[in-house]
C-alpha cells in the first residue's frame, strides 16, 4: 500500500479523484489476505495511516493538518462522513463471511476440513479455539464473534424449538431453564 500510495503524485488530482483512487485501488489491495487470516491491530492502523495522510496530504516531507478525525473520514456518506473503510472492521466482517459460509455450504472442502479438525463432535457455535489452533481456525473465531451478534434462531418448520440459549433476539441472550421441546 505504502509503494503504490507515495508513487503517486496528488498535485494533479482532485479531492474526488484522491477519493476514488484511494477507495478502489488502496483499499481493494488487502482483501483477499483479510478475507483469510485477522489482520493484526498495528498492521490496520499502518493502513489508516497511510490513507489517511495520503487524504489530507504531506507537503515538503511533512503532513499537513488533518482536519477531521478518522471516525469521521469512516462514518457513511449519508451520515456525513467520506466513506472509507475501517480495515479493522473490515477484516471482521470479511472473517464473517467465511464463517458464514462454513455454516451455509456445509459440503465444501474447506467445510468439511475445519468440521473434521476443529469441531468433529459438536457444531460450529459450540466449537472452541484451542491453544495449537491454526491461525485461520484462530482468525475465524474473530469472525464468529461478529456472526454471533447479529444472528438469530429462527423457527423453521417448528418440529424442535429450543428455548434456553437461543438469541431470538439479537443483542439480548434468553435464559430459560426449559429444555428443547420436540414438537409432534
Amino acid at each position: 500500500m505504502w509503494k503504490r500510495v507515495y508513487g503517486w503524485s496528488d498535485k494533479s488530482l482532485s479531492r474526488a479523484g484522491k477519493e476514488i483512487l484511494l477507495k478502489s485501488v488502496v483499499q481493494a489491495i488487502p482483501i483477499y489476505i483479510m478475507s483469510c487470516f485477522q489482520i493484526p491491530v498495528g498492521i490496520c492502523d499502518k493502513m489508516r495511516s497511510i490513507i489517511s495522510n495520503y487524504w489530507w496530504g504531506i507537503e515538503n516531507g511533512n503532513k499537513k493538518l488533518h482536519w477531521h478525525s478518522w471516525e469521521w473520514l469512516t462514518a457513511p456518506k449519508a451520515l456525513g462522513g467520506m466513506g472509507f473503510r475501517d480495515m479493522e472492521l473490515f477484516n471482521q466482517a470479511l472473517l464473517a463471511k467465511q464463517c458464514w459460509r462454513l455454516l451455509t455450504v456445509p459440503d465444501s472442502l474447506c467445510a468439511r476440513v475445519l468440521k473434521n479438525r476443529y469441531f468433529p463432535n459438536s457444531s460450529f457455535w459450540e466449537a472452541s479455539c484451542t491453544r495449537n489452533a491454526s491461525y485461520t481456525w484462530r482468525s475465524l473465531n474473530f469472525g464468529k464473534k461478529l456472526l454471533m451478534n447479529g444472528i438469530v434462531w429462527r423457527v423453521g418448520n417448528g418440529k424442535t424449538i429450543p428455548l434456553s440459549g437461543v438469541n431470538w433476539i439479537p443483542g439480548v441472550l434468553q435464559q430459560f431453564a426449559q429444555p428443547i421441546i420436540p414438537l409432534p
